[in-house]
């Protein structure tokens, strides 16, 4: 037998304006003027995608970025020790005097000395001001003399044609000037003949002695043992 299930019917579509929802999160049951969700208070003009409105125009004294020195309106002493433009003292100020020189001048209150009571303050650019300190520390980093830690690693048991290749490399090393750190490495049952190891080291004292000074005498540390040599060459810029 078989059995026939009549169509599913719907029913006629209501018509007329839908009905207001009850959630809270419903735009329709928002009363007007009150913010969205999240503390929104309308759409952004222009619609989701345009552009941010600019930023209403002020005195440079309204906003505090953050830089490495505290400037214009991030200083927070009742009084300062200024410095104006032309780098003569003016004295002890308030804040409030001092911001209106600088502002006046068309520059920026830099807060130079912040440990000093009261603190020191300076009228500059600071723009200028910081692409010179840069420029300074990049000189700096530019003259300033970097040693290295050159390791040589070789065994107890090394033939003498090794040993004097390991010699020239380290020779090298000490000249340029940076340090050499020697490691010697034991295996197995070469760790019950460290005298063997100390000898070699000693042996290494004496071909560089003119070059090198001992940072660090021989240790050991677990299978190995080394040592730090110095340079006594001045290295090079």
């Amino acid at each position: 037998m078989t059995i026939t299930t009549p169509p599913f019917n719907r029913g006629p579509r209501p018509t007329g304006p839908r009905p207001q929802s009850s959630s809270p999160h419903s735009s329709t049951s928002r009363p007007a003027g009150a913010s969205r969700p999240g503390g929104f208070s309308g759409p952004r003009p222009g619609g989701f995608g345009a552009p941010r409105p600019p930023r209403p125009a002020g005195p440079r004294f309204a906003s505090t970025p953050n830089y490495e020195h505290n400037i214009n309106a991030a200083i927070r002493a009742p009084e300062v020790r200024l410095i104006g433009a032309d780098g003569g003292q003016v004295g002890v100020v308030s804040i409030t005097e001092a911001r209106r020189l600088a502002e006046e001048a068309g520059l920026d209150l830099v807060e130079v000395v912040a440990t000093a009571t009261p603190p020191v303050c300076k009228i500059l650019d600071y723009g200028k001001f910081r692409f010179q300190e840069q420029k300074k520390a990049q000189e700096a980093k530019k003259n300033q003399v970097v040693i290295e830690v050159k390791e040589i690693t070789l065994r107890p048991h090394i033939d003498d044609n090794d040993y004097h290749t390991k010699i020239r490399k380290m020779k090298e090393f000490l000249e340029d000037g940076d340090k050499v750190k020697v490691t010697l490495r034991f295996r197995g049952r070469e760790m019950s003949h460290l005298d063997l190891g100390r000898a070699v080291l000693e042996r290494i004292l004496a071909d560089l002695k003119e070059l090198s000074k001992v940072e660090q005498p021989p240790k050991v540390e677990g299978r190995n043992m080394g040592m730090l040599l110095s340079s006594t060459v001045t290295k090079k810029k």
